[in-house]
């Protein structure tokens, strides 16, 4: 029954807005359900944070999209809203589903989505010359999409297994010839599709936390002198081939989305500018799901791509700082006591919300909620060291 639901996200991610339902999503949906009627067991810490924070931020949207109904009617968009129901329940069943650890639950959709990776490359590459229409290497310029809706959907959904298989090896306490092999499977099909989310979050994400490891291998009493310069070494070079690799890509695509001209970064740019602005109109609990930034090529109503501000202008302050507040409650603990994977998948988060839409994207609130409930599952952090500065 979970696998089903597994399946409806890894599909199709946002079906449900193009009109149509498949059967994998009614089928994620009834046994969501399923588990929030069933559920008798008591909820754990990382599970009453994260909902009570995930639960204010729907009544903000909801707000926010009755405000829109009475006095932005342009605005209330009754399809979005649906949805924004749709993966709240899918969330809430992710929570209430308690069998096994949260380890196990994570291997679980690990093996489906590495394994549903491996399946598209093999056919994608081996058969688009046959049927191209099948895995669209040809509609989107090249870019590999398998069967989402458009490549970058893909990569959003390969950045988040990223960080999952990070939380894996967390909770594991190594690095297991398993895990590497669903990672090069994820990763693989997140190249594949050209997406600049995903090439950021995951190269940038793994850079910083390189320099963190770095920067706290200097501190004394940490690590012996002569393995902490073997370490620091080790480290710099893998960054610094890490960076060269991905060099020419992150800064071409950098320059492709801010600088001026009509190019796809600038467009998002006056996208965010845009929104921003909309925002104004209901600051406190927004105007609602949706689309809310009016451009010149369509009569439809666009997305900001840009995670925090499209909660500025979906569900107000409210909903912002409530996410704020969750990212920080995972964040400083995280550093503080060197959980460089919970950091690691934390920022490769963060870092895919800044460039993509991801909001209705069930997939990115499980991967929020597992890296919450991975701070709260690492044995007594007491008994781990600090980071502190020398005096």
């Amino acid at each position: 029954m979970f696998a089903a639901s597994i399946i409806g996200i890894l599909l199709k991610q946002l079906r449900l807005l193009s009109d149509s339902i498949g059967i994998f999503e009614i089928a994620g949906l009834i046994v969501a359900l399923y588990f929030i009627v069933t559920n008798r067991e008591r909820p754990t810490k990382g599970d009453l944070y994260f909902g009570g924070v995930f639960l204010v931020i729907l009544f903000s949207f909801c707000c926010g999209a009755a405000l829109s109904f009475f006095f932005f009617r342009e605005h209330f968009s009754v399809r979005d809203l649906m949805a924004t129901f749709y993966i709240t329940v899918i969330v809430l069943g992710w929570l209430n589903f308690t069998e096994g650890s949260l380890l196990d639950r994570i291997e679980l959709y690990l093996s489906w989505l590495s394994g549903y990776c491996a399946i598209i490359i093999l056919l994608g590459v081996t058969a688009y010359r046959i049927a191209p229409g099948l895995w669209y290497f040809d509609v989107y310029f090249g870019r590999f999409m398998g069967l989402s809706d458009n490549p970058n959907q893909l990569g959003s959904l390969c950045a988040t297994g990223m960080a999952l298989v990070a939380l894996a090896a967390q909770l594991r306490g190594r690095v297991s010839r398993l895990g590497v092999a669903r990672a090069a499977a994820i990763s693989i099909a997140g190249l594949l599709t050209q997406s600049v989310a995903f090439i950021a979050s995951t190269a940038l994400s793994a850079l910083v936390v390189g320099l963190l490891y770095v920067w706290q291998a200097t501190l004394p009493n940490s690590i012996p002198r002569r393995l902490s310069a073997f370490l620091i070494a080790a480290v710099t070079a893998a960054a610094l081939m890490a960076l060269a690799f991905f060099a020419v890509q992150i800064v071409d695509a950098v320059i492709y989305l801010y600088s001026g001209g009509s190019g796809k970064g600038s467009v998002r740019l006056q996208f965010w500018i845009e929104a921003f602005n909309m925002a104004l109109r209901s600051p406190i609990f927004g105007l609602g799901p949706g689309g809310h930034v009016p451009v010149d090529f369509t009569t439809e109503l666009q997305e900001a791509h840009n995670i925090f501000i499209e909660l500025l202008v979906t569900g107000g302050l409210v909903s912002l700082l409530a996410f704020v507040m969750l990212l920080c409650a995972i964040g400083l603990p995280a550093i503080r006591y060197r959980f460089f994977a919970v950091t690691y998948a934390l920022l490769t988060l963060i870092l895919l919300g800044s460039f993509h839409t991801v909001l209705r994207h069930a997939h990115y609130w499980i991967a929020i909620h597992a890296t919450l409930s991975t701070l709260f599952l690492i044995p007594e952090r007491s008994q781990r060291p600090r980071v502190s500065r020398p005096s």
